[in-house]
């Protein structure tokens, strides 16, 4: 989030790329085609969609205090297990 100036709600939907597997790359068809391009052809390159199953990315849960003293957050946008609350005093 840092490093790219994102929001959580941003970081959290970006598209990712695993390499958790031997010798396997697993490229989210939602990145850029330059991106999938160049990963594309490597060995064990796989243009794969990010689906609730199989899991096959990070499943990021962000929390961040704002400016204002509130805590804002979002959770993994698929999973079905994923929920997320307002602070005490908040209105939904």
């Amino acid at each position: 989030m840092i490093d790219f100036a994102m929001t959580p709600e941003e970081a959290a939907h970006h598209p990712r790329i695993d390499v958790s597997g031997d010798n396997a790359i697993a490229i989210d068809r939602r990145l850029a085609e330059a991106i999938r391009d160049r990963l594309g052809n490597r060995r064990g390159a796989a243009l794969v969609e990010h689906t609730v199953w199989p899991q096959r990315f990070a499943c990021p849960n962000l929390v961040m205090r704002g400016e204002d003293g509130l805590n804002y957050g979002i959770s993994d946008v698929m999973s079905p297990w994923s929920a997320a609350v307002a602070e005490p005093g908040m209105q939904a």
